[in-house]
């Protein structure tokens, strides 16, 4: 199946991503 590996790199670095936004949200605040 093509595609497998990118899909789970694609979610790893959109994961990567949220956190890191989160982060930055979470640091206004605090």
């Amino acid at each position: 199946m093509f595609g497998c590996c990118k899909m789970t790199e694609l979610f790893l670095i959109f994961s990567v991503l949220k956190e890191e936004k989160d982060f930055q949200e979470w640091k206004k605040k605090n």
